[in-house]
């Protein structure tokens, strides 16, 4: 009896036991860390910082590589391509490593990552949003370059700006090709990142041509902002008027040109009755 349960001790610290080289050949894990831009929302022209928690003084940067997506793409089909470590003001700190870029393109989201000599690797979990000119919304066309739908369905029509109070409404109005008093006004309210979604209705048997979309918002820096868009309009979707079609595009000037003539005349007729 002795002898079994003797035995049956040893077998069973055996099988309990971790072999001495069990983790021998264990790699130790990269240092983990996050990469965040100072401000994730600019112009072109305007300098963006990037800070890392990794890779500090006494570790190298290898790499550090930008996706620039535009108007169309998809993030993840767009690689990563190198910069220049010299012309990005590299600097490294006792807690990690900063680096500074100029957004170069408009209408673009841009994204970063930094390799580092000890393996650890961050990428930005936020992109950073390269905004049009002061006064220029961010179009979301839902075709390349442009709004189009066809009679009897709704379009999802989306703008986003870095201008707009987004403690107020957006103020939507839809023009005929013949411009007049505007067919269709709506208010729709901003998003957290200063876009604004609206379903605008097109009925069966409206008549084809370019309509005139307008968004007004309450700005930070004016009394307010204010951009229209066309939208190409036909009876079916298999007959949407070509991209860049002169007399489609010739109406649209039009039409945007008189508006901003009757905003620009209101503002003046404003501050006269104000003075």
């Amino acid at each position: 009896m002795r002898f079994g349960r003797q035995a049956s001790l040893i077998l069973t610290l055996a099988a309990l036991a971790v072999p001495a080289n069990a983790f021998a050949h264990q790699p130790l894990s990269a240092p983990s860390g996050t990469l965040s831009a100072t401000n994730h929302q600019v112009r072109a022209g305007d300098g963006v910082t990037l800070e890392a928690t990794v890779c500090p003084k006494g570790q190298s940067v290898v790499e550090v590589r930008q996706r620039t997506v535009r108007e169309g793409d998809t993030a993840a089909t767009v690689p990563f391509e190198p910069l220049n470590l010299d012309a990005i003001s590299l600097d490294q700190s006792d807690v990690g490593a900063s680096f500074t870029i100029t957004a170069e393109e408009a209408r673009t989201t841009l994204w970063f990552r930094l390799d580092c000599s000890d393996g650890s690797s961050v990428t930005t979990t936020d992109p950073v949003t390269v905004f049009p000119p002061s006064g220029e919304f961010w179009w979301m066309f839902n075709t390349p370059g442009r709004f189009a739908t066809a009679a009897g369905s709704t379009l999802a029509l989306r703008m986003i700006s870095m201008d707009c109070d987004t403690s107020f409404v957006a103020e939507v109005s839809m023009y005929g090709p013949d411009g007049g008093e505007p067919m269709l006004q709506v208010q729709a309210p901003f998003a957290h990142d200063g876009s604004v979604a609206v379903d605008l209705p097109f009925p069966t048997g409206i008549a084809d041509g370019v309509y005139v979309v307008q968004v007004t918002c309450s700005s930070w820096k004016s009394d307010g902002i204010t951009d229209g868009v066309p939208v190409y309009v036909t009876a079916s979707s298999g007959g949407l008027p070509p991209t860049g079609s002169d007399r489609g595009l010739l109406v649209a000037a039009a039409l945007l040109l008189a508006l901003g003539a009757a905003l620009l005349l209101g503002a003046g007729s404003r501050r006269a009755t104000a003075g």
